[in-house]
């Protein structure tokens, strides 16, 4: 059974060239994350919707949440 999806789309900049990639990550428990790559293919950042109802967002750095020893989300 599939758990995860991926969609992609691309953001161009004012002459129409493309400027950041995002894909979009749908985690089995339906928030999905929103990964921003430029055009050389790194990562730039990671948003992820923590709540739906009202819309929250954490902006993460591009490898992800980073936690203290000990702890996990």
């Amino acid at each position: 059974m599939r758990t995860n999806y991926c969609v992609g789309s691309t953001l161009y900049g004012p002459s129409g060239e493309p400027f950041l990639l995002v894909d979009l990550d749908i985690r089995r428990t339906f928030e999905p994350d929103y990964v921003l790559t430029d055009t050389s293919g790194a990562k730039r950042l990671l948003i992820r919707r923590t709540s739906p109802h009202p819309r929250v967002y954490e902006l993460l750095p591009p490898d992800g949440p980073k936690y203290p020893a000990g702890r996990t989300h």
